[in-house]
């Protein structure tokens, strides 16, 4: 319904480096939005071994409310990410509206399963991921806010996994 400050995402990132793990990050982080977000809330909760994202929706559905809740799913999994220093592994994604008709493989952004016409957006992982320490200081966040968020898109493509690897053995031989 309104606009987030410009700046939100980098004052949000700051306190995030003194976090000892990944789940106090997300804690503190998603309690920062919680506070500039109106339509739609954070939360982590866990369940037996598995880690759920979801955002609980506070407003009408449309376009513009499933866009920023897409772009919120991609940006946080590409902020946690980057904080501890690794590709986090999904279980899946999910979000309540049908395929983006905007070309964007969703899929293959995020190397999980998509779900679509679900009751919210969100993404599920393993839980023991929540332990990683945040290796991050505040060198590397300058260096990463310069950048974002194209560095969200390209840094955490992981060039170790199988499909990554076929796709570059192709491009070296297509002659």
């Amino acid at each position: 319904a309104r606009p987030v400050p410009v700046g939100s995402f980098a004052y949000c990132c700051r306190p995030l480096l003194r976090a000892s793990s990944l789940r106090e990050a997300l804690t503190t982080g998603f309690g920062f939005y919680r506070l500039v977000l109106s339509d739609f809330s954070p939360h982590l909760r866990v369940s037996g071994d598995v880690a759920h994202v979801h955002l609980a929706v506070h407003a009408p559905a449309n376009g513009s409310l499933h866009y920023a809740m897409r772009s919120f799913t991609f940006l946080s999994f590409g902020l946690m990410s980057w904080l501890v220093g690794r590709r986090i592994a999904l279980r899946h994604v999910q979000f309540p509206d049908g395929p983006s008709s905007s070309g964007v493989d969703v899929a293959r952004m995020f190397h999980a399963p998509l779900n679509y016409g679900e009751r919210c957006a969100g993404y599920s992982f393993d839980a023991r991921w929540l332990d990683l320490p945040v290796v991050r200081d505040a060198q590397a966040l300058r260096e990463f806010l310069r950048q974002a968020p194209a560095n969200l898109l390209v840094s955490y493509r992981d060039p170790a996994r199988l499909n990554e690897r076929i796709r570059a053995l192709l491009k070296q031989h297509l002659d």
